[in-house]
């Protein structure tokens, strides 16, 4: 069975589905493909390379803007972009944050969707390590925001359409300068109050082309390397667990979220 996303709507059904797997071992498989996207890859294999320094944060969007009518705005259907996009993003933000997840805050709310489920929605994870990643997931924005950006003490990269990739980051052969060094002295006049230190950075835009190749449909391929040649699949249930369990807990973090007929103008579109 290949399952798509989310594996499944609530903590209770993924009890039912872990049960089932452990009788089947190796018949299920979830599809993550966002997984495989180019973009994500390289954009982990840059992080790794340590060229940005120690990431601190990290930003993920996918905004645009519909007046969508159809079944996954219908919270009766299981819809809202929290079980559309939201379990790829957030099966991203958890790879990313390459840590256990010490808080979360997240947000719901409908803006240009014709249903009663969210079409725009915030989460942040804070790791145990103290990154931090924001995501943003929206049908409600007319200017979209960078896809990925990523925030490292060394350098920053952003991503604005998976296409291609801007750097700027230190050049490796500086040294960061040592804290506690600062002085409360007035600032000497051709100092200014950015400090005497030039940075010396490294400006560059590149395509996005992963080293290992990656693409959304190569996991069909890793399916059939499991079923046929018992090939460990890279998405794991655990993995795919973890964004239910999240999931579930940014709907009890709103459970207060209700759609009302004249919020952002709809009596006027009605």
């Amino acid at each position: 069975v290949v399952a798509e996303k989310p594996l499944a709507l609530t903590t209770k059904a993924l009890a039912k589905l872990k049960a089932a797997s452990a009788k089947y071992p190796g018949k299920l498989f979830v599809r993550h493909n966002r997984r495989y996207e180019p973009a994500f890859n390289h954009i982990i294999e840059i992080m790794r390379s340590g060229i940005l320094g120690d990431v601190f944060e990290i930003k993920l969007c996918r905004h645009n803007f519909q007046f969508r009518d159809d079944w996954q705005t219908l919270v009766d259907c299981g819809g809202g972009q929290l079980n559309n996009w939201g379990p790829h993003i957030i099966d991203h933000a958890l790879c990313l944050l390459e840590s256990p997840v010490d808080s979360m805050w997240s947000d719901l709310k409908n803006v240009a969707a014709l249903g009663d489920a969210e079409d725009h929605l915030k989460v942040v994870f804070r790791g145990k390590n103290r990154r931090v990643v924001d995501l943003e997931i929206s049908g409600g924005i007319s200017i979209g925001s960078p896809v990925y950006a990523v925030y490292g003490t060394r350098g920053t990269l952003i991503c604005e359409d998976e296409q291609d990739i801007k750097l700027k980051y230190l050049d490796p052969k500086q040294k960061l300068p040592k804290r506690g060094t600062s002085s409360p002295a007035t600032p000497a006049i051709n100092g200014g109050f950015g400090g005497s230190i030039q940075a010396k950075w490294i400006r560059k835009t590149i395509m996005v082309e992963p080293a290992n190749g990656a693409n959304c449909g190569k996991i069909y391929h890793d399916v059939f390397m499991a079923i046929r040649h018992q090939a460990p699949y890279p998405v794991t249930f655990e993995q795919a667990s973890e964004v239910v369990r999240w999931t579930e807990q940014v709907k009890r973090q709103n459970q207060a979220f209700k759609l009302k007929p004249d919020v952002f103008g709809k009596k006027t579109l009605a």
